[in-house]
């Protein structure tokens, strides 16, 4: 497994231990399930830059699926922005963190989602 493959999965598995606690149906996963539904997230890949000591610094989103309806995805942002934030922080080591809505098309279903930018060493 390549060096950001292992970060992409070591990110994942961190951010799912950490966001599922007190966040019943959250599950983070390193690439996107087959069938993705609300509460689902994962990791995409945006730049790699070259950082120092032979190391790479790496943008991910992470995509979690909030809901199809905007009033219930609005709700749950509310509830897990700040969540985010500071998992990622403290659980991955990662900075800055940016978190935003989003609408993205899933197996040609809309959903509403919450993405978190952020840039990890790897």
């Amino acid at each position: 497994m390549g060096e950001l493959a292992q970060t992409r999965q070591r990110t994942a598995d961190a951010l799912d231990g950490a966001l599922t606690v007190g966040n019943q149906g959250v599950r983070v996963y390193a690439h996107r399930p087959n069938v993705a539904k609300a509460g689902d997230g994962w990791l995409v890949l945006r730049q790699v830059e070259p950082s120092t000591f032979a190391t790479c610094m790496a943008t991910f989103d992470l995509v979690l699926a909030l809901s199809q309806e905007e009033g219930e995805a609005q709700r749950r942002l509310d509830e897990l922005a700040v969540d985010l934030v500071d998992v990622i922080g403290a659980k991955a080591g990662a900075t800055p963190v940016t978190v935003t809505p989003q609408i993205t098309t899933v197996d040609g279903t809309d959903l509403y989602c919450a993405v978190a930018t952020f840039l990890i060493e790897s």
